[in-house]
Formats: C-alpha cells, sequence, structure tokens
C-alpha cells in the first residue's frame, strides 16, 4: 500500500500535493461540528487537531512563497523578454556593423530572405553584441574552415526579419537592413 502511495505522490507535482493537504487540513479544521459528527471524523480531528494545523500553517506558507516565485517569475519574463529586447535592439539599437554583418552571413540574395546559418570569423568581435542580446547564437563549438564558427539567427529573429521583407517593413539598402517602422 505505501508503494502506491509513493508512486501517486510521486507522479504529482509538489504544488498539487501542497494544496491537496492544504485544503483538506481546512476543509477538517472548519467543517461544521454536524458534519464532522456526520462523517464520524469526531475522534480523528480531535486527536490529530495539532498536526492539522501545523500541516496547514507549513502548506499555507510554502503556497504563498509559490505564489510569489509565480508572481515574480510572470513579472520579469514581460519585462525583460528577450524577444521583446532582441526586437528593441534590432530596430533601434543595433550600430551599423552588426548591421551588417547580419545581412552579409545570414541574407540570401537569391531567394531575398534571411536563412538561419552563417559563417562568422572566430575574430570578428561584431557578433557579441548580437550574441549578447540573444539575436544570433553559436551553434557549434568547432570551426568550419579554419577560423569560421557557424551562428543562428534566434527563431523569432528569423520570423521577425522575413515577415518584415514580405510586409515591406524591412528593406535591403546597400547591405544594410532599413526598418520602415510607424512612429520613427
Amino acid at each position: 500500500m505505501w508503494e502506491t502511495i509513493k508512486k501517486f505522490i510521486d507522479k504529482l507535482k509538489l504544488e498539487y500535493f501542497v494544496l491537496l493537504i492544504f485544503i483538506s487540513g481546512m476543509i477538517i479544521t472548519f467543517l461544521p461540528q454536524k458534519a464532522v459528527e456526520r462523517f464520524l471524523l469526531v475522534d480523528f480531528r480531535n486527536k490529530y487537531q495539532s498536526y492539522i494545523s501545523l500541516a496547514i500553517i507549513a502548506s499555507g506558507v510554502l503556497l504563498l512563497i509559490l505564489l510569489v516565485v509565480f508572481i515574480y517569475k510572470k513579472i520579469i519574463r514581460s519585462i525583460y523578454s528577450f524577444e521583446r529586447m532582441g526586437k528593441k535592439y534590432l530596430t533601434e539599437k543595433m550600430s551599423l556593423d552588426e548591421n551588417k554583418l547580419l545581412v552579409k552571413n545570414f541574407y540570401n540574395e537569391e531567394n531575398h530572405i534571411f536563412g538561419g546559418t552563417g559563417c562568422i570569423p572566430i575574430n570578428c568581435g561584431i557578433q557579441s553584441g548580437l550574441e549578447f542580446m540573444k539575436i544570433i547564437y553559436r551553434s557549434s563549438t568547432v570551426s568550419t574552415e579554419g577560423c569560421l564558427f557557424p551562428y543562428n539567427l534566434q527563431p523569432y529573429v528569423l520570423n521577425f526579419v522575413n515577415t518584415g521583407l514580405k510586409r515591406k517593413s524591412i528593406a535591403i539598402q546597400n547591405g544594410f537592413l532599413s526598418f520602415k517602422i510607424k512612429g520613427r
């Protein structure tokens, strides 16, 4: 029987288990006396009330901590979203050298779209800002053709620039990306 309970608890997430303890403890503690007598829980409640109260307090504190962490993560993700920050960097703060690097290494002139992969020399420091802002990432630590390392555009960037090219809100002019964004 204990093995079955252990398997059940292992499959149940911690948050749900703590919530189950909290709710059942609250029900047993605050159930009216007539209902307790009807369910034959009078002796159980009287005998274990101190343990039930302790379980309610401990699980309540843990649930409160989990709630605060959940809300904090949601706020941080909404404020510091890599996708939002990356798009803002692309359209407002990207240097001309970074712009040229993106077009030179990722733009396919035959198909007029950006490809996902490009090779950048190891001695080129321009990619560091793009890497830091999560616009590109190094896809391998093994170089190709000597000192060239493969880099990929982040999926959201690839989608953003290719959609912009199709909608004509992004254009390639003289080897540079130009953004035609409202309000600029």
